[in-house]
């Protein structure tokens, strides 16, 4: 990697601070954004447990998401407080992870399942691709690089036959790093997780 700039790093807290006060982000977990369970039946994700790494463990019916065209279901602004407070949820989860190991955890595994998304859903990609621009924009760029690995089941070969665009898609929504490991899953989930958090 490069050198460390001092400035740059300061430069990029402050500016992470001010949004969180902006966002009431502190807040957020107690005084969650309305239409809280609207949001979290249209946006099927749940953390099942730890995986054998002590790492928290996200699972999520992506495919089911990306194919329904519930992006419409809220505006932007919306979209934007329900993820920052979904992002608030997984620090959560890391600390938990943590003192339940008694070892430091700097990441979380993230767990999709793609099915119900094919060719015959990809046109529903413009209406969410203005919302990962947006998201990404506001939320990725204040927080740290926290997923260690992303792991998709029943993945049609459109992700990866002609998979640049669909892999952007995929990560932008489930806040991808440099260093996540991204792949098929070609193993059982016993490989990844125990059978107690297994959804």
């Amino acid at each position: 990697g490069g050198r460390f700039d001092a400035v740059a790093s300061r430069t990029r807290l402050v500016r992470a601070l001010a949004w969180r006060k902006a966002m009431r982000l502190d807040a957020t977990l107690a005084t969650p954004p309305p239409r809280l369970n609207e949001y979290l039946e249209l946006r099927v994700r749940r953390w099942v447990g730890l995986d054998h790494k002590s790492r928290p463990v996200q699972f999520e019916r992506l495919g089911e998401f990306l194919a329904s065209g519930n992006v419409r279901a809220f505006e932007g602004g919306e979209w934007l407080a329900h993820y920052a407070r979904d992002v608030e949820q997984t620090f959560e989860q890391m600390r938990g992870a943590s003192e339940h190991s008694s070892t430091a955890v700097c990441g979380y595994l993230f767990m999709a399942d793609l099915e119900g998304f094919g060719l015959s859903s990809v046109g529903q990609l413009r209406a969410v691709v203005p919302l990962l621009k947006l998201l990404t924009k506001e939320v990725e760029s204040h927080f740290p690089e926290i997923v260690d690995a992303i792991v998709l089941f029943n993945a049609p070969r459109v992700c990866f036959a002609s998979s640049s665009r669909a892999r952007r898609s995929f990560s932008s929504f489930s806040r991808l790093s440099c260093r996540t490991r991204f792949r098929r899953a070609t193993l059982s989930l016993p490989f990844w997780i125990s059978a107690a958090s297994t959804p």
